[in-house]
């Protein structure tokens, strides 16, 4: 293989890194292809732990001696519905102090196109 896309991610910050280190040595094994690992816009200051996981798997990407680009994108509007779909069961609604710029997925081109 000439390219891995890691875009797997985990919702724990400790697993997200261990998936990451488990994929990079692997991709040292098979020959040092080049990795493309997804990643999310504002990593590197948003305080969620999520985010802070995302932030340490970058990290090692960069820090692993393979090549590599780390690309950030920003949230889907799926992403978004399904967190406020399972918050909308509590009795009042939390709405974090984070600025959004969802992807709509339903551009039909087979990548995510950001507005």
């Amino acid at each position: 293989m000439d390219v891995v896309v890691h875009c797997a991610t985990a919702s724990r910050r400790r697993l997200e890194a261990e998936i990451a280190r488990t994929l990079l040595e692997a991709a040292r094994r098979a020959g040092q292809p080049y990795l493309v690992y997804i990643s999310i816009v504002g990593v590197d200051r948003v305080p969620l732990g999520y985010y802070q996981g995302k932030l340490a798997a970058e990290r090692l990407v960069e820090e692993s001696g393979l090549p590599y680009t780390i690309l950030r994108a920003t949230q889907f509007h799926d992403l978004l519905r399904a967190v406020f779909a399972g918050a909308a069961r509590l009795p009042a609604v939390p709405l974090p102090d984070l600025r959004f710029q969802p992807i709509d997925v339903s551009t039909g081109c087979g990548w995510p196109i950001a507005f």
